[in-house]
């Protein structure tokens, strides 16, 4: 087992035994340690390739939403820094019109309701604070990084490494939850502006749904791309 998979089961296991009652959220943090510590990198990035396709699936139900998330690729490239915040906002932005763009063309096109415009902006911006999370996420991972070489070589041992990464993964779970607040305000807003034109509201309940089941695998995933 690699260094850093025994560094996780180490946190996991320092975080269960420093708390006396484990939230549902904490729980959920831990599910995405195991995740990580468990599996293969292999078997992690197909689990992330599946909660993305299920997710487009759920969504592609609704008929007009075509903007789409970002690819693992995507994030992959933000986390290494090889593709910046803005740069994936840019894809997100235009990733409707590449979808229009490939459809073939017909001699009557329907216009785009009200409703589908309402919730194609929202996605926008739910998948642009994702972006945003990632980026946040890969300035944790040059942090750690910075903070346990500063150590003397005789010093950067298993436990300062565990101690630095346990540091991190405390941060990186409050900005988590600083983006589930952005993401459920956001959905609020959406609901309430498909309410005043008095559309049904149904996509809002599926979007908060997909957005919960892939957090666990992708958090396992975002791990495990900030340990490259």
């Amino acid at each position: 087992m690699k260094l850093w998979k025994k560094i996780v089961l180490s946190i996991i296991a320092l975080i269960i035994a420093a708390t006396a009652f484990v939230t549902v959220w904490q729980w959920e943090n831990i599910k995405a340690l195991y995740l990580f510590a468990t599996n293969t990198d292999e078997q992690i990035e197909k689990m992330a390739e599946e909660s993305h396709k299920t997710k487009e699936e759920v969504l592609s139900q609704y008929e007009g939403i075509t903007v789409t998330d970002l690819t693992p690729e995507q994030e992959n490239a933000i986390i290494s820094g090889e593709m910046t915040v803005e740069e994936a906002v840019k894809e997100i932005d235009k990733s409707d019109t590449a979808v229009n763009e490939s459809k073939p063309q017909k001699q009557e096109t329907k216009p785009v309701d009200k409703k589908t415009e309402i919730v194609n902006k929202y996605l926008k911006q739910i998948y642009a604070l994702k972006a945003e999370f990632l980026g946040k996420l890969a300035n944790l991972k040059d942090e750690a990084q910075a903070e346990f070489y500063k150590f003397p070589l005789p010093e950067r041992t298993k436990a300062n490494k565990t101690a630095v990464m346990t540091d991190k993964l405390i941060d990186c779970y409050e900005l988590e939850n600083q983006c589930d607040i952005k993401i459920e305000a956001l959905l609020k807003e959406l609901k309430t502006e498909l309410e005043k034109i008095n559309a049904d509201t149904a996509i809002v309940a599926e979007i908060r749904k997909a957005y919960k089941e892939e957090k666990s695998v992708k958090k396992a995933y975002y791990i495990k791309l900030a340990s490259d």
